[in-house]
């Protein structure tokens, strides 16, 4: 009997430990966000004054590709510029164009991306100086069913 319990107490040890072990969540990169309703993408910006004088003042726009194509596109002469990353788009690296059409003075920009009905996920801001012009290609989307991750260029 002393020989049977010798192995059978190290097979309970060998249980108990494998039982008692933490359960490992996924490991998730902190840009990387989860939504099933897909993701806003927000531009404002500010010249110091107030919201109608930076949109007076400035013409930004804001577009969203996938690869060569483009998939979404804000271009409001009159109000800040917003896109969606629907949920129902396939998965795949999406970028982020920010477009300078008309800055005639120092342009404070915000970049928020959050998903809908949610308050701001992540925050990236920027600057424009005056008479600049031109696309900047801004950050990269990678999509992979419903987790998203940002990748700042």
């Amino acid at each position: 009997m002393k020989r049977f319990l010798h192995p059978l107490t190290l097979l309970l040890l060998i249980f108990l430990t494998a039982s008692c072990s933490r359960d490992k969540d996924p490991v998730v990169p902190a840009y990387t966000l989860s939504s099933h309703q897909g993701l806003i993408i927000q531009l404002e910006w500010t010249t110091g004054g107030s919201a109608s004088q930076a949109l007076y003042e400035t013409d930004l726009d804001l577009y969203l590709d996938l690869g060569s194509t483009p998939i979404a596109a804000s271009e409001s002469l009159r109000q800040f510029e917003e896109v969606h990353l629907r949920d129902v788009y396939r998965d795949g690296t999406y970028d982020i164009y920010i477009g300078a059409i008309d800055v005639s003075r120092t342009t404070d920009y915000e970049l928020n991306i959050f998903a809908p009905n949610g308050s701001t996920i992540h925050r990236f801001t920027g600057y424009f100086n005056r008479g600049e012009q031109g696309e900047v290609h801004y950050l990269r989307i990678r999509k992979q069913g419903p987790y998203y991750t940002l990748i700042d260029l």
